[in-house]
């Protein structure tokens, strides 16, 4: 009772997406046609060292994805495809090598939108955990799944090389909060890196420095701070970054120590829900510190200091809390 033209129609219509599909297989393997079908996947993970052939990578394996799931609902394509044993095989190593890659270069990339269809196309090669595991994206403030995930990368230099650009990753998206804490970190990842570029460091010492740096990046710890401002909330980072602000007109650091805690506060006790957001309030925060500092600083500690250098100070202590406006209250 079929009418002959739904079923003319039908056909075309998996013929079609097959046809798209073997496309898109194609564009995957031609990314890598240089490589000669090496089965060194340390030989993948370099090759994809260049960023827009990285690019190029995600965007062709996106691709591949979207045609196989959307062939995978068509009734007739599992009876009519020879292939797709080969397909979902190589859809798992070219999953997995995404995965690698994304973490080893610290890219984001997103396939959460395909992971059902995954857990279906997958079926006997990758159970749900699996798929998880090969969409979700790697937190560097989750310890267990961030080793978990850096263990299957196979060579201590990749290793090291994924901690480093997920770490730098992390510093540059939180580089303005607390800039003399990050940059501190982002010149030793720099220095570990040439080393081992140059062999003056092993591979698995390169490793286990890189993994101390990226468990004190993300825990924020810093051993030289004075215990007087380490018990203060939000002091760690004005501490830091005032210092040059203020240069050398403080020699004794327990006076800078008590300066800094004085602006701190002056900040707090002006501070209301959504300050940053409030010029009036801003501008009552910085007219404070200015008084304090031509009031307490300048006149009662005689410490001298030109216009233009406490206006650096205010403009400094000012952006930090801004960008620090959480621990602010």
């Amino acid at each position: 009772n079929y009418d002959e033209m739904d079923v003319k129609g039908t056909l075309i219509d998996v013929s079609e997406k097959i046809q798209e599909l073997t496309q898109s297989y194609g564009l995957v393997h031609d990314i890598f046609k240089e490589l000669k079908s090496s089965s060194d996947d340390e030989v993948y993970l370099q090759f994809l060292g260049d960023g827009p052939k990285r690019e190029t990578f995600y965007k062709a394996l996106n691709d591949f994805i979207k045609n196989l799931n959307e062939c995978f609902v068509l009734q007739e394509f599992v009876h009519e495809f020879e292939h797709l044993d080969v397909y979902k095989k190589e859809l798992k190593k070219f999953m997995e090598l995404r995965r690698a890659a994304s973490l080893k270069y610290a890219d984001r990339v997103d396939l959460a939108q395909y992971k059902q269809s995954l857990v279906n196309i997958l079926d006997k090669y990758v159970d749900a955990r699996g798929v998880e595991l090969l969409t979700k994206q790697v937190n560097i403030t989750d310890c267990k799944q961030f080793e978990e995930a850096i263990e299957n990368l196979g060579s201590d230099k990749s290793k090291a090389e994924a901690i480093a650009a997920q770490t730098q990753k992390t510093i540059t998206e939180k580089m303005d909060m607390d800039p003399e804490f990050y940059e501190r970190f982002s010149k030793k990842i720099s220095e570990i890196l040439e080393e081992m570029r140059v062999g003056k460091m092993a591979d698995i010492e390169a490793l286990k420095q890189m993994k101390l740096i990226r468990d004190d990046v993300v825990s924020k710890k810093d051993e030289t701070l004075p215990a007087k401002i380490s018990s203060h909330k939000g002091a760690d980072v004005f501490y830091r970054n005032l210092r040059e602000a203020f240069g050398k007109h403080i020699a004794d650091d327990q006076v800078y120590i008590d300066i800094v805690l004085d602006v701190l506060n002056i900040i707090k006790d002006e501070a209301i829900v959504d300050w940053y957001k409030n010029g009036d309030v801003k501008r009552k925060m910085m007219n404070a510190i200015d008084d304090y500092l031509y009031d307490v600083v300048k006149n009662q500690k005689n410490i001298e200091m030109t216009h233009e250098e406490m206006k650096m100070i205010i403009d400094t202590a000012m952006q930090l809390a801004e960008n620090n406006n959480e621990v602010i209250a």
